[in-house]
């Protein structure tokens, strides 16, 4: 096993670099792993007040968080000691998570706007217009954006410009990011598919239903919250009918099936490395599965709903809770090792990168935790 996450985090470091978390989720295939080492006691930091609840996450990029808020407000951070850089105001809520690439920062807005902003002053260069509300994290690939909308469709934007590329229609809001692994981007909606598309051509390859069959049809009710994680052509992710699920995209069609006991839905998404998936549920279980058959291999009970999609760094996954505490467990055993109150609910992910991560609260802080020196 620990020959398998060493492997994990070389990987990982060859192929997206040492320590930024740029995106969602860490990486364009959407694995929630990152290459740094937790301390074994995390203390506060520093910690940042905004105006609202922070529901999106923040992400790390050349030692500077950045993340948006409930007050309309885009920030940016210096990682080592909280201090404001700078800010930018969108029209509405933003509970889009961003993505930096190349000095550019993208992230959506309640306002209908996906906006690119330069990184370093905050300035903006230019604005996409959907016809509905975005929260889903944008993704950039080969010089395109891809983000989904509440108008029911994911968009391809290009990354310099802002003009459309194209769209592909859903039946639903879109919720999630895209996940990328080669010439295929994978969304999931909340009309209970996950779409497979070329994003290159800005084509539909195929569709493959993720929820059980009620009456011989798929449930209408398996919403897909958030990203699916991708490895070897398979794509893992949770919805709303209390499954995580396994999806061949090149066959497109489900590998295996795993049904939480309990019958809450899988809000968060799974984070992926070596022979284990882990994944947070409303059933206030933190749920441990193995890669190959989705057989649970343990399960973390707090005292709230998980929203918070996990992290893993190293043999720890780290991740927040609806009972206002930061966890820190095991990822062989499952067992608690740390965990830290705040004042409010966590929807917020964790962003980690040099041995400290950052996660916002519904307090409408954002938090900073690491090792002092």
């Amino acid at each position: 096993m620990r020959a398998l996450l060493i492997a994990g985090c070389l990987w990982a470091t060859l192929l997206y670099g040492a320590e930024d978390w740029p995106m969602a989720r860490g990486n364009p295939r959407m694995t929630g792993v990152s290459v740094s080492k937790l301390p074994d006691k995390p203390e506060l930091l520093w910690s940042f007040k905004t105006d609202e609840a922070i529901k999106g996450s923040a992400v790390i990029s050349g030692g500077v968080v950045y993340f948006g808020g409930g007050d309309k407000k885009v920030y940016a951070l210096k990682l080592s000691d909280g201090s404001k850089l700078w800010e930018f105001e969108a029209l509405d809520r933003i509970e889009s998570t961003p993505c930096v690439h190349e000095g550019v920062l993208y992230i959506g807005s309640n306002d209908c706007n996906l906006y690119a902003l330069d990184a370093a002053t905050g300035k903006k260069k230019w604005e996409y217009k959907t016809e509905d509300t975005i929260k889903a994290p944008p993704v950039v690939v080969n010089g395109k954006v891809l983000v989904g909308s509440y108008d029911t469709k994911l968009h391809g934007v290009d990354a310099s410009t802002g003009k459309g590329l194209w769209k592909i229609e859903t039946q639903n809001y879109i919720n999630a990011p895209c996940s990328v692994a080669g010439d295929r981007a994978v969304a999931g909606g909340c009309d209970g598919f996950l779409y497979v598309v070329d994003h290159e051509k800005g084509a539909l390859i195929g569709k493959v239903a993720v929820g059980p069959m009620v009456d011989g049809k798929p449930s209408e009710a398996a919403y897909i919250s958030a990203a699916a994680a991708i490895r070897d052509k398979v794509a893992y992710v949770g919805h709303y009918e209390a499954q995580v699920v396994a999806v061949d995209i090149e066959k497109l069609e489900i590998k295996w099936r795993y049904k939480s006991p309990r019958d809450f839905p899988f809000f968060s998404g799974p984070a992926l490395q070596g022979e284990r998936i882990v994944a947070g549920a409303r059933d206030k279980r933190l749920h441990c599965l193995n890669v190959a058959d989705g057989k649970q291999l343990w399960e973390f009970q707090t005292r709230g709903q998980i929203n918070s999609s996990a992290v893993i760094c190293g043999d720890r996954v780290v991740f927040g809770c609806s009972d206002h505490r930061l966890y820190i467990v095991g990822l062989e055993t499952g067992k608690e090792i740390w965990s830290y109150e705040l004042n409010d609910d966590i929807e917020s992910s964790p962003a980690v990168s040099d041995g400290i991560f950052v996660v916002g609260c519904d307090d409408g802080t954002l938090y900073a935790f690491g090792a002092k020196k």
